[in-house]
């Protein structure tokens, strides 16, 4: 269901007995964040321009040229690498089916050689396939750093999620800041 739905069903379910909960640690304190951007919805569109050309971000529009720039240096890529199936600024999207499954094997495949230690993930598809393609199938979830995104553990890895057509133009940008400062490194 939706990441919103949660805050709301809280005051329903009985608080847990006793059980703490030990704080998460990333697997990789420092790495990178591996945004990953599938929905095409005009919110989603705006989030990307928002972080193209910004410091510290690369917007890869083409998923196999990502995956060559990764395994090719990985070391001259900036802290939060972007991939998208999205349409860059004044193209067409293109239908979506297979983007989902494209995205998943290609952040699968640069995950490690790239150093992350987090994922970004926005649009329900995508979300479901790159995670689906990593074999996470559980989330210990967290908190909501942005209302209507939810943000989680899964074998050692952040794992933020939100719905493509949901947020102002910075969310985004927001909550890939907020994902490298889970894993300790500055904004």
């Amino acid at each position: 269901g939706s990441a919103g739905l949660a805050k709301h069903m809280l005051s329903h379910w009985p608080a847990p007995a006793a059980a703490h909960q030990p704080e998460q640690v990333p697997a990789r304190p420092g790495g990178r964040v591996l945004v990953v951007a599938g929905s095409v919805h005009p919110s989603a569109l705006a989030q990307l321009d928002r972080m193209r050309g910004a410091p510290g971000f690369a917007v890869f529009d083409d998923a196999g040229e990502a995956a060559h720039a990764v395994l090719r240096d990985p070391e001259n890529l900036p802290r939060t690498i972007v991939l998208t199936a999205a349409p860059a600024p004044g193209e067409r999207p293109a239908p979506s089916g297979g983007f989902s499954e494209h995205l998943g094997r290609i952040a699968k495949e640069i995950f490690g050689p790239l150093g992350a230690g987090a994922l970004v993930l926005t649009g329900g598809e995508t979300a479901y396939a790159v995670l689906d393609a990593r074999g996470m199938h559980e989330i210990e979830l967290e908190e909501a750093p942005l209302e209507g995104a939810a943000a989680g553990w899964a074998q050692g890895v952040l794992v933020v999620t939100k719905t493509g057509g949901f947020g102002d133009r910075d969310a985004l940008h927001a909550l890939a800041g907020y994902a490298a400062e889970k894993l300790g490194a500055p904004r």
